[in-house]
């Protein structure tokens, strides 16, 4: 039993350096740290006190959701994928680029080798004038035997290496014309996915405004027809602190006082991610709309003429997303 657990420790930890050694995974943490440069220096890096720090890295974030955290950290998987896959297509290509280079070099390499068999049956040669006058005609014939054998030796090995580089040149471009035809099409439907979900975003928005800006199809009726069932269902959601107080209290407000137009404006920001939200003076709800605004502290005015007043809503504006994100979860659960 003991061996046995010992053994998959073993094999769990050999697994993971396996996968530590995967390029995506080198991409990721360098997009990561890059991506989180600030918090880390600020945590590794300063002298101040632990909570100090934590103070100092919510600062930075204090507008950011889980949910912005969990997209950043999907983007940079989605990118440093995208590397991992792009990479080695780039180094195949300089591969590519280098062949004809390569092969260049390899012809001089081979050409000094002859040059130094040349200078060896030269010497060879030599060896058998200086023989030729030593000694009789037997030794010439054997050296003259050895010369030849030699320089057929040479020449066949030549030869040979020539095949085998010929040979290895042809599969490596058959290889690499593979690969290329591969990351083209790869390319294309990357695109074509990108096309279509670009597609599909604007047919989400134009659906949401058109949804908006037609009160016979506005989608957030139901809320003002199931009052009480709408507010049951803010009761029993998980929300906390300050957040949920503001997101109970405003939705509520909306509901009571049956602001339709000031929840379609607010709906329209979010949806266009304009944190500017206008207020006309001449609306018949106008003075409840602009008292739950300043007493909900749902915007700050910033400009106001004679008939439009302007607030920012920047603020809270994560906030109103999370109030927005109610109503379509309301929608969906009880429609």
């Amino acid at each position: 039993m003991i061996k046995t657990i010992i053994d998959f420790v073993k094999e769990s930890k050999e697994a993971s350096q396996e996968r530590l050694k995967l390029p995506i995974v080198t991409f990721y943490i360098f997009l990561l740290v890059i991506s989180y440069w600030k918090p880390l220096s600020i945590y590794f890096l300063s002298e101040k006190k632990i909570e100090e720090k934590i103070k100092e890295i919510d600062f930075i974030y204090k507008n950011y959701t889980y949910c912005d955290h969990i997209l950043n950290l999907l983007i940079l998987l989605l990118l440093s994928t995208i590397s991992s896959i792009l990479f080695p297509s780039i180094m195949f290509i300089i591969e590519y680029l280098l062949k004809k280079p390569n092969k260049e070099r390899k012809i001089i390499k081979n050409s000094t080798k002859d040059i130094d068999r040349e200078e060896e049956l030269k010497i060879t040669k030599h060896k058998y004038d200086m023989n030729k006058i030593l000694s009789g005609n037997k030794e010439i014939e054997d050296y003259n035997k050895s010369i030849e054998d030699l320089k057929k030796s040479y020449e066949d090995r030549i030869k040979n290496m020539e095949n085998i580089n010929d040979q290895k040149d042809k599969n490596f471009e058959s290889q690499l014309d593979l690969i290329i035809k591969e990351n083209q099409s790869l390319l294309l439907k990357i695109n074509e996915t990108n096309e279509l979900n670009k597609s599909l975003d604007d047919l989400v928005n134009r659906y949401r405004q058109n949804k908006l800006e037609h009160p016979n199809l506005s989608k957030f009726n139901t809320i003002f027809e199931n009052k009480e069932l709408f507010k049951n269902y803010l009761n029993s959601l998980p929300l906390v602190a300050d957040k949920g107080v503001f997101i109970s209290h405003i939705l509520t407000q909306i509901v009571d006082h049956n602001l339709h137009s000031l929840l379609d404006k607010i709906a329209l920001c979010v949806y266009n991610n304009d944190t500017l939200l206008n207020l006309n003076k001449g609306a018949k709800k106008y003075d409840i709309e602009k008292n739950l605004i300043e007493t909900g502290r749902l915007g700050e005015l910033i400009s106001e003429s004679s008939i439009i007043e302007t607030y920012s809503i920047e603020k809270f504006f994560p906030w109103i997303k999370e109030a927005i994100n109610c109503i379509e979860g309301f929608e969906l659960k009880f429609l």
